[in-house]
């Protein structure tokens, strides 16, 4: 069973549109998806409607709906774990889907990374905005996945950075990947005011340069002496 989370982001219009393509997914008996609604009782009851609708297409469909507000980062980092998959994907509602998009991730995952410790990047190449990772990679991170101190922004970047500096990243480009980020959308549709992302970028940055500034609190020894992305794919060295 591989895990994939869908925090949804007050786009209910747009969600049933997202699992309609992610349920074309070969293999989709084997997904636990795992829907979180950050506070929307709206899009809740639109991916309820949607389960009700199609039946039993993924292996586990699970809704649900926070009680409070969450926003982007800590929804994550909730959905994670809730989500019971040893290797899971981050998604989101803006993205549509290839059928061989999660056959592909995988090979390339575990092509990467036999022992299940990794970051597979599924959106550029220096920054995993939508990935494949592991909890046993989470263990490896000093047990986590993303840092809990950011809301909106900068996660995955240290999240990449991190991956980066242990020798456990790896990516998969969007024209071999088959997910496609719909960005427009987000330009669109967001439940989040404009005032408050300015706000939340400008916390969330200043997190990101200083925890920078100590590799990310990561003990040295740890480090692994990438030479540039040139390095990225190749086989991993053990340390």
């Amino acid at each position: 069973m591989i895990g994939v989370l869908l925090p949804t982001k007050g786009r209910k219009t747009i969600l049933p549109r997202t699992l309609d393509s992610l349920a074309k997914t070969h293999w989709a008996g084997n997904i636990e998806l795992v829907v979180l609604c950050d506070d929307d009782m709206e899009s809740a009851l639109v991916a309820k409607k949607w389960k009700d609708r199609k039946g039993h297409v993924f292996g586990i469909m699970n809704i649900f709906n926070s009680d409070k507000r969450l926003f982007p980062v800590p929804a994550f980092v909730k959905a994670s774990q809730l989500c019971m998959s040893e290797i899971f994907c981050s998604m989101n509602d803006e993205n549509i889907y290839e059928e061989w998009w999660l056959l592909r991730a995988l090979k390339c995952f575990n092509d990467n990374f036999p022992d299940g410790i990794g970051v597979l990047s599924l959106f550029k190449l220096k920054k995993a905005g939508l990935m494949m990772t592991s909890k046993a990679f989470v263990n490896f991170n000093d047990g986590e996945w993303f840092h809990p101190g950011y809301k909106l922004y900068y996660a995955d970047d240290e999240l990449t950075c991190r991956a980066i500096l242990l020798g456990r990243y790896a990516f998969l480009s969007p024209e071999a990947n088959g997910v496609f980020h719909d960005s427009e959308i987000t330009k669109k549709i967001s439940a989040i005011s404009w005032d408050d992302k300015i706000d939340m970028k400008r916390v969330d940055r200043g997190l990101f340069y200083k925890r920078s500034e100590s590799n990310f609190g990561l003990d040295p020894k740890r480090l692994y002496k990438w030479e540039g992305f040139r390095e990225i794919n190749k086989p991993l060295k053990a340390f």
